[in-house]
Protein backbone atom coordinates (compact mmCIF):
# COMPACT_ATOMS: atom_id res chain seq x y z
CA UNK A 1 0.00 0.00 0.00
CA UNK A 2 1.49 3.37 -0.97
CA UNK A 3 2.25 5.93 1.72
CA UNK A 4 -0.51 8.35 0.64
CA UNK A 5 -3.10 5.56 0.51
CA UNK A 6 -2.02 4.38 3.97
CA UNK A 7 -2.19 7.98 5.24
CA UNK A 8 -5.83 8.18 4.11
CA UNK A 9 -6.94 4.58 4.67
CA UNK A 10 -5.85 4.02 8.27
CA UNK A 11 -7.46 7.22 9.69
CA UNK A 12 -10.59 6.56 7.63
CA UNK A 13 -10.92 3.04 9.06
CA UNK A 14 -10.37 4.35 12.57
CA UNK A 15 -12.92 7.14 12.09
CA UNK A 16 -15.56 4.78 10.75
CA UNK A 17 -14.90 2.34 13.60
CA UNK A 18 -15.38 5.16 16.12
CA UNK A 19 -18.54 6.35 14.35
CA UNK A 20 -19.99 2.83 14.41
CA UNK A 21 -19.61 2.79 18.19
CA UNK A 22 -21.83 5.88 18.38
CA UNK A 23 -24.85 4.07 16.99
CA UNK A 24 -28.05 3.51 18.97
CA UNK A 25 -27.58 1.68 22.24
CA UNK A 26 -29.52 -1.48 22.96
CA UNK A 27 -32.36 -1.17 25.48
CA UNK A 28 -31.64 -1.83 29.14
CA UNK A 29 -33.12 -5.03 30.57
CA UNK A 30 -33.52 -3.96 34.20
CA UNK A 31 -35.65 -1.14 35.62
CA UNK A 32 -32.74 -0.29 37.91
CA UNK A 33 -30.75 0.69 34.76
CA UNK A 34 -33.51 2.87 33.32
CA UNK A 35 -32.19 6.10 34.97
CA UNK A 36 -29.13 5.74 32.70
CA UNK A 37 -31.40 6.33 29.69
CA UNK A 38 -34.18 8.67 30.86
CA UNK A 39 -34.91 11.20 33.60
CA UNK A 40 -38.09 12.41 35.28
CA UNK A 41 -39.75 15.01 33.09
CA UNK A 42 -39.21 13.16 29.82
CA UNK A 43 -42.18 11.94 27.83
CA UNK A 44 -42.17 8.16 27.53
CA UNK A 45 -44.39 5.41 26.16
CA UNK A 46 -44.99 2.34 28.34
CA UNK A 47 -46.26 -0.86 26.75
CA UNK A 48 -47.84 -3.15 29.35
CA UNK A 49 -48.36 -6.92 29.45
CA UNK A 50 -51.66 -6.64 27.54
CA UNK A 51 -50.01 -4.69 24.70
CA UNK A 52 -51.66 -1.38 25.65
CA UNK A 53 -49.49 1.69 25.24
CA UNK A 54 -49.60 4.60 27.67
CA UNK A 55 -48.00 7.96 26.90
CA UNK A 56 -47.08 10.22 29.79
CA UNK A 57 -44.48 12.39 31.44
CA UNK A 58 -42.16 10.37 33.66
CA UNK A 59 -42.48 11.46 37.30
CA UNK A 60 -40.84 8.68 39.33
CA UNK A 61 -38.36 5.90 38.61
CA UNK A 62 -38.08 3.23 41.28
CA UNK A 63 -36.30 -0.12 41.33
CA UNK A 64 -39.59 -1.97 40.85
CA UNK A 65 -41.93 0.57 39.23
CA UNK A 66 -42.36 3.52 36.90
CA UNK A 67 -44.84 6.35 37.51
CA UNK A 68 -46.17 8.58 34.74
CA UNK A 69 -48.28 11.71 34.75
CA UNK A 70 -50.97 10.88 32.19
CA UNK A 71 -53.04 14.02 31.57
CA UNK A 72 -52.78 15.05 35.22
CA UNK A 73 -53.38 11.57 36.66
CA UNK A 74 -50.54 9.57 38.26
CA UNK A 75 -50.29 6.09 36.79
CA UNK A 76 -47.86 3.57 38.29
CA UNK A 77 -46.63 0.50 36.43
CA UNK A 78 -45.01 -2.29 38.45
CA UNK A 79 -42.07 -4.18 36.89
CA UNK A 80 -44.05 -7.35 36.01
CA UNK A 81 -46.57 -5.22 34.06
CA UNK A 82 -44.01 -3.43 31.88
CA UNK A 83 -42.93 -4.97 28.57
CA UNK A 84 -41.29 -1.91 26.95
CA UNK A 85 -40.47 1.72 27.62
CA UNK A 86 -39.82 3.95 24.63
CA UNK A 87 -38.74 7.56 24.32
CA UNK A 88 -39.37 9.85 21.37
CA UNK A 89 -36.29 11.34 19.79
CA UNK A 90 -32.59 10.92 20.22
CA UNK A 91 -29.70 12.80 21.75
CA UNK A 92 -27.72 14.95 19.30
CA UNK A 93 -24.49 13.80 20.93
CA UNK A 94 -24.05 10.67 18.83
CA UNK A 95 -24.70 12.60 15.59
CA UNK A 96 -22.05 15.14 16.53
CA UNK A 97 -19.61 12.35 17.47
CA UNK A 98 -20.18 10.56 14.17
CA UNK A 99 -19.65 13.78 12.23
CA UNK A 100 -16.42 14.54 14.08
CA UNK A 101 -15.12 10.98 13.60
CA UNK A 102 -15.84 11.05 9.87
CA UNK A 103 -13.99 14.36 9.50
CA UNK A 104 -10.70 13.00 10.87
CA UNK A 105 -9.23 11.80 7.52
CA UNK A 106 -9.86 15.21 5.94
CA UNK A 107 -8.35 16.95 8.93
CA UNK A 108 -5.20 14.85 8.67
CA UNK A 109 -4.82 15.52 4.94
CA UNK A 110 -5.71 19.21 4.85
CA UNK A 111 -4.03 20.50 7.97
CA UNK A 112 -5.39 22.19 11.10
CA UNK A 113 -6.88 25.35 9.54
CA UNK A 114 -9.10 23.72 6.96
CA UNK A 115 -9.47 20.61 9.12
CA UNK A 116 -11.03 22.45 12.05
CA UNK A 117 -13.62 24.12 9.80
CA UNK A 118 -14.31 20.75 8.19
CA UNK A 119 -14.69 19.10 11.59
CA UNK A 120 -17.18 21.76 12.69
CA UNK A 121 -19.07 21.36 9.41
CA UNK A 122 -19.22 17.56 9.76
CA UNK A 123 -20.31 17.88 13.41
CA UNK A 124 -23.10 20.27 12.35
CA UNK A 125 -24.18 17.91 9.56
CA UNK A 126 -24.22 14.97 12.01
CA UNK A 127 -26.29 16.98 14.51
CA UNK A 128 -28.65 18.07 11.72
CA UNK A 129 -29.21 14.51 10.55
CA UNK A 130 -29.83 13.41 14.14
CA UNK A 131 -32.27 16.28 14.66
CA UNK A 132 -34.16 15.43 11.47
CA UNK A 133 -34.58 11.75 12.39
CA UNK A 134 -37.87 11.30 14.09
CA UNK A 135 -38.93 8.15 15.78
CA UNK A 136 -38.93 6.31 19.04
CA UNK A 137 -36.00 4.78 20.80
CA UNK A 138 -36.61 1.62 22.80
CA UNK A 139 -34.90 2.32 26.12
CA UNK A 140 -36.19 -0.58 28.26
CA UNK A 141 -37.19 -4.07 27.27
CA UNK A 142 -38.41 -6.62 29.80
CA UNK A 143 -36.29 -9.75 30.16
CA UNK A 144 -37.44 -12.41 27.71
CA UNK A 145 -38.81 -9.91 25.18
CA UNK A 146 -37.12 -10.01 21.75
CA UNK A 147 -35.21 -6.93 20.56
CA UNK A 148 -36.89 -5.53 17.46
CA UNK A 149 -34.65 -2.55 16.71
CA UNK A 150 -32.98 -2.28 13.32
CA UNK A 151 -29.22 -1.91 13.35
CA UNK A 152 -26.61 -0.84 10.83
CA UNK A 153 -23.02 -1.80 11.48
CA UNK A 154 -19.78 -0.87 9.77
CA UNK A 155 -16.52 -2.70 10.42
CA UNK A 156 -13.08 -2.29 8.89
CA UNK A 157 -11.61 -5.17 6.86
CA UNK A 158 -7.85 -5.14 6.65
CA UNK A 159 -5.82 -7.76 4.77
CA UNK A 160 -2.27 -7.95 3.43
CA UNK A 161 -3.44 -6.95 -0.03
CA UNK A 162 -5.73 -4.10 0.91
CA UNK A 163 -8.68 -3.16 2.95
CA UNK A 164 -12.29 -2.23 2.88
CA UNK A 165 -15.44 -1.95 4.91
CA UNK A 166 -18.07 -4.53 5.86
CA UNK A 167 -21.63 -3.28 6.28
CA UNK A 168 -24.21 -5.29 8.22
CA UNK A 169 -27.92 -4.68 8.58
CA UNK A 170 -29.92 -6.48 11.27
CA UNK A 171 -33.66 -6.43 11.99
Amino acid sequence: MTTIRRLVFIPAVLAISIATGCSARPPVRSLSDLPLRVRPGHTVYVVDETGNETRGRLTTLALTSVTLDVEGIARTFDAPQIRQVQRYGDSLTNGIAIGVALSVPGWLLQGPGIGIRGTLLYAAIGAGIDRASHGREQIYLAPGQPITQRRLGVAPLITRRGGGLAFTVAY
